[in-house]
């Protein structure tokens, strides 16, 4: 992020080894380049930009083809598709700004905005009809209405077992089925939440911290959320 640069890395598997190659830097746009989706064909990546901006990069040449305003920053919060014909992101803008990007014409489409107090990460079920977003600031978790040509939000969840403003502050999320699991940022917790029930419960995984930085989570008493498969 520092040297504003995407790096293409050649990698080997069996014997497990990785050889930087081609770099595509973003200096002259002062924009950093954070989190990355490829297209199904693998000759095209979609970049999110700090503090704004989808960057579509020419995989083969490493060359710049276009930034895609947004309104805000989507950092990792994109979400290709089963089919690969789509990707649903959700930038900072507006409490949630969703966008749907399709991957052919490379046209993005404004779905509207939620009007949380603040945003940080997007993430939906797998046939892409419910979307959910953290919003750290409320300690609370959106469940989004992806059907259609616009998103709205269906139900609001308190994610919010301590006491205080802000002293949980949902994150990062995984999807299983029927469960969400979402990391809390600031109390170390960790929320399971069933959502066509709409039931919570916690599960301790970290000492609370006693402060974050919110723009690259030094300090955060927990983070990321991986479900294996």
């Amino acid at each position: 992020m520092a040297l504003k640069s995407l790096i293409k890395v050649s990698v080997d598997e069996a014997p497990q080894t990785w050889q930087p190659g081609a770099q595509l830097s973003f200096a002259a746009t002062g924009k950093a380049p954070i989190c990355t989706i490829f297209s199904n064909d693998g000759q095209r990546a979609f970049v999110s930009l700090n503090p704004s901006g989808l960057a579509i990069v020419d995989v083969a040449t490493m060359s710049l083809q276009n930034v895609l305003a947004t309104d805000g920053f989507v950092a990792c919060g994109m979400v290709k598709s089963t089919d690969g014909r789509t990707i649903t992101l959700a930038a900072g803008g507006g409490g949630g700004h969703l966008y749907r990007l399709n991957t052919a014409t490379e046209q993005l489409s404004d779905l509207g905005v939620l009007g949380a107090v603040d945003w940080h990460s997007f993430n939906m079920v797998p046939g892409g009809t419910i979307g959910f977003g953290t919003v750290p600031r409320g300690d609370e978790l959106r469940i989004i209405d992806l059907r259609g040509n616009g998103a709205s939000t269906l139900a609001t969840l308190a994610l919010h077992p301590s006491p205080g403003t802000a002293s949980d502050q949902p994150d990062n999320m995984g999807i299983s089925a029927d469960f969400v699991y979402v990391s809390l940022r600031m109390s170390g917790k960790l929320a399971v939440v069933n959502f066509p029930k709409r039931t919570v419960r916690y599960v301790q995984l970290a000492p609370a911290a006693p402060a974050i930085n919110p723009a690259n989570c030094t300090g955060c008493a927990a983070y990321g959320v991986t479900v294996r498969g």
